[in-house]
This record gives C-alpha cells, sequence and structure tokens, in this order.
C-alpha cells in the first residue's frame, strides 16, 4: 500500500481485518491432533499453547478447529508483554504451572522462536518439522527430538519418559503430566 501511495491507517485496519478473517475461515487441523491431544489429557499430561498472537486471536483460532477445551493454560503476547524467541513465554507458563524446566516439553515449529529459547531455560524440545514453512532458514540443532508428523508426539513422550525413569532417582517417573 505504501509502495503504491494507497497507504490510510483506515486501509491498513480493513486489510488487517481481511487477513483474520481470511486466516480464520481457512484454518484446518493437522490429522490426528484431537485424538493425540485427548489422549494425553487422559494420561494426565497439563497442556499449553505459547503464541505470539494475542489472546483474543488465539482463543477464535482454537475455538475454529474446536481445540479449546484441550488446553489448561494459553500464554499470548499480550499477556507477556513479548515475542518469541524472548523467554517471557515460557517463563510465564512454568511458573503459572508451578514446574522445573526439566519436567516440560516444547513442541513448536519454529527452531528460531521455539526451539532454541525452550533449550536455552532447560526444556526438553520437540520440533514440529511439518509445520515449519521456514525450514531453509533454519541450520541450528537445537532440539531433542523431532516430529514429522503430529502423530510422532505420542513416540516423543514415551521415548522421554523412557529415559528419564532409568537416570532419575527412585520416586520420579520421568516427565511430568504437565
Amino acid at each position: 500500500m505504501q509502495e503504491r501511495n494507497l497507504f490510510t491507517d483506515q486501509g491498513y485496519r480493513d486489510c488487517c481485518e481481511i487477513y483474520e478473517r481470511e486466516k480464520l475461515e481457512n484454518l484446518e487441523l493437522y490429522p490426528e491432533v484431537r485424538d493425540t491431544l485427548e489422549e494425553l489429557k487422559k494420561l494426565g499430561f497439563r497442556l499449553v499453547i505459547i503464541t505470539d498472537a494475542d489472546r483474543p486471536h488465539a482463543r477464535a483460532r482454537l475455538a475454529k478447529v474446536d481445540l479449546l477445551d484441550c488446553f489448561d493454560l494459553l500464554v499470548s503476547a499480550d499477556m507477556t508483554g513479548t515475542k518469541k524467541p524472548d523467554p517471557a513465554h515460557f517463563l510465564f507458563a512454568l511458573d503459572a504451572l508451578g514446574i522445573k524446566p526439566e519436567e516440560s516439553l516444547v513442541v513448536g515449529d519454529s527452531i528460531k522462536r521455539d526451539m532454541a529459547p525452550a533449550r536455552r531455560l532447560g526444556l526438553k524440545t520437540a520440533y514440529a518439522s511439518y509445520g515449519d514453512w521456514r525450514q531453509a532458514e533454519e541450520t541450528e540443532r537445537c532440539f531433542d527430538f523431532q516430529l514429522n508428523v503430529f502423530q510422532d508426539l505420542m513416540k516423543c513422550i514415551y521415548i522421554f519418559n523412557r529415559s528419564q525413569v532409568k537416570t532419575d532417582p527412585p520416586g520420579k517417573n520421568g516427565l511430568n503430566r504437565h
């Protein structure tokens, strides 16, 4: 709009509204997501969404794909005053749930914005490569597990729990259900 000398504040707001409406209308869930999340909930895991979107937009997207009830906490940019890769989102979630970084698993589709900051904080990480549209830009391998499809998440959790049980003192049982 600026290149063609058409920019106005109202025009910009209108374009943003159209973009958000179209994005929401065309949102589709990856296969098996709901079933996998429900299985995790049955196993006692607490699930959190950490997003750079503001809370109303994030809630609208979750409602559109009927996942609003799957999550225990939504951490949005307007709650922390920052955007990823700032660690504030992750720290907010850890504090809200009262858990330690090593008891958590972050699943994200961006090496730079999800995996790297989570890893620096000591969280376990699973890179959702199937959802990363910037893969060519990402070169740093700073994740513990790679998800090629969403369903790989259950295998990832099994592997983490199995390895934790072998190395933790008696009484600990791997990733806590967070």
